[in-house]
């Protein structure tokens, strides 16, 4: 069964943060850490759990989290998809592997 989200993510780039606020469909019954993977690594390109920051991160470059995740329902996000974006889990999750085959190319291409 299809569940409607109200999603915010944040982010800590140096002294800077900031937040991203966006509608999710979540249309593949995804775990909670397993949507906040997929989540994060849709918003900003390709994440991985970072020690150093204790949270997601982007090669390293900044820090990112789910700040919330609010369950709507469908009325409610039919009225917010007209003003901010809305993804469903589905796509997410393509992107999520083909993040994941890039950042394994990479990683293999400066390691020599």
């Amino acid at each position: 069964m299809k569940e409607y989200l109200f999603v915010e993510t944040w982010c800590r780039d140096g002294d800077h943060e900031y937040t991203d606020s966006f509608c999710v469909i979540d249309d593949c019954d995804l775990e909670d850490d397993d949507l906040e993977r997929a989540v994060l690594d849709w918003n900003y390109g390709g994440v991985e759990w970072d020690e150093m920051f204790n949270a997601w991160s982007d090669n390293g470059l900044r820090a990112l989290k789910l700040n919330s995740i609010d369950i709507i329902t469908k009325e409610e996000h039919d009225v917010m998809e007209k003003y901010i974006y809305s993804f469903s889990t589905s796509k997410m999750m393509k992107s999520l592997i083909g993040n994941a085959i890039h950042t394994a190319l990479w990683k293999m291409e400066n390691a020599a």
